[in-house]
C-alpha cells in the first residue's frame, strides 16, 4: 500500500489493511463455492448455483447493515459480511453435491487422470490466470481509493454487495449460453450455437435492464439503512448511475460473447483480451483517473 501510494493516513491505512486481509482469508470459501457451481453446471442444473449465490447476496446485505449500521464497524464491517456469504456459499454449495453423491472422498482422487488433466489444465490455466489477475486488479483498484478516505472505500465495498445480488441472474445466463455453444459445436451445428448466443443475449439484456432500473430507482432509498455519511450516499448514488447504464448496455455484451468463447473451447483469447483490458483500463486508466 506504501509503495503504491506513498503517506496515508495512519487511520486509514490500518482499516484498509483490515478489509484487504478480511477479503483474503474469505478467497478458499470463493473458491470452494466457485468448485462446486461448476460441478453443478457439468451436471446440468443451472438452478442450484443461482439459488446459493442469491441467498448468499442476501446473507451479506443483511450482515452489512448490522456489521455496518448497528455495531458500527465500518469499512470491517463490510469486509466481514462479505467473509460470512462466501461460507455460507460453500458451506451449502458442498453440502448439496454431498447429499446428491455428486463428490467422492479425497482419496478416490489421488489417482491421477493425465489425459483428462490435460484438458482441465488447458482451460483451467487461462481462467485461473484471469480470476487471479481479476482479483489482484480488484484490491489494487481499492487501494486507489484509500488517499480519498474511508467514505470512498465504504461507498464501494457495500455497492459491490448489491451490484453481486443484481448480477446474479444476467450472468448465470452466461452459463447457458456456454453449454449451448458446446452441444451446438459438439454435434456440429454452427448454425444452432449461433442462434442460441444472440437469443440468450437478448433475454440477459433484458433481465439486466429490469433488475438494474428496479435498483435505480429502489437503492436509493435502501442505502441509507447503511450509512448515514452523506458523502458516502453521493458516491453510491453515481456508482448506482454509471452501472445502470454500463451493466444493461456494455456488461451484457461483453460476458456473452466470452461465455460463447468459452464454451466453443477457446478460453486463450478471451484470457488475454481480458487480462490487458484489466492492466490498461482498470488499472492504467483508473490510476489516471483517480
Amino acid at each position: 500500500m506504501t509503495l503504491f501510494f506513498g503517506d496515508i493516513d495512519p487511520l486509514i491505512l490500518k482499516e484498509s489493511i483490515k478489509y484487504i486481509r478480511l477479503l483474503g482469508i474469505s478467497l478458499p470459501f470463493e473458491a470452494i463455492f466457485q468448485t462446486c457451481a461448476c460441478a453443478c453446471r457439468g451436471y446440468n442444473e443451472h438452478r442450484i448455483p443461482m439459488f446459493v449465490s442469491v441467498s448468499g447476496s442476501v446473507i451479506k446485505l443483511i450482515a452489512s447493515f448490522f456489521f455496518i449500521k448497528i455495531f458500527k464497524f465500518g469499512i470491517v464491517g463490510a469486509a466481514l459480511a462479505i467473509m460470512i456469504g462466501r461460507i455460507y456459499n460453500a458451506f451449502v454449495g458442498y453440502t448439496v453435491l454431498r447429499r446428491r453423491s455428486w463428490i467422492v472422498s479425497v482419496l478416490k482422487c489421488i489417482r491421477v487422470n493425465f489425459s483428462l488433466l490435460k484438458s482441465v489444465f488447458y482451460l483451467g490455466v487461462f481462467s485461473s490466470t484471469e480470476h487471479f489477475a481479476t482479483v489482484f486488479a480488484g484490491t489494487i483498484k481499492t487501494g486507489y481509493l484509500v488517499p480519498f478516505g474511508i467514505s470512498h472505500i465504504t461507498a464501494s465495498s457495500v455497492f459491490s454487495t448489491f451490484s453481486e445480488l443484481l448480477n446474479t441472474t444476467p450472468f448465470a445466463m452466461t452459463t447457458i449460453v456456454r453449454n449451448y455453444v458446446a452441444i451446438g459445436i459438439g454435434s456440429k451445428n454452427i448454425a444452432k450455437a449461433h442462434y442460441m448466443i444472440w437469443k440468450c443475449y437478448i433475454y440477459n439484456v433484458f433481465m439486466a435492464l429490469i433488475a438494474w432500473l428496479t435498483a435505480f430507482i429502489t437503492l436509493p432509498h435502501i442505502f441509507p439503512l447503511y450509512t448515514e455519511n452523506e458523502e458516502t450516499l453521493a458516491l453510491l448514488g453515481i456508482i448506482l448511475t454509471i452501472n445502470t447504464f454500463a451493466i444493461p448496455l456494455i456488461s451484457i455484451f461483453t460476458v456473452t460473447i466470452r461465455a460463447a468463447l468459452d464454451g466453443a473451447g477457446d478460453a486463450k483469447f478471451a484470457t488475454i483480451v481480458t487480462i490487458i483490458c484489466l492492466f490498461v483500463f482498470d488499472l492504467g486508466l483508473g490510476y489516471i483517473l483517480t
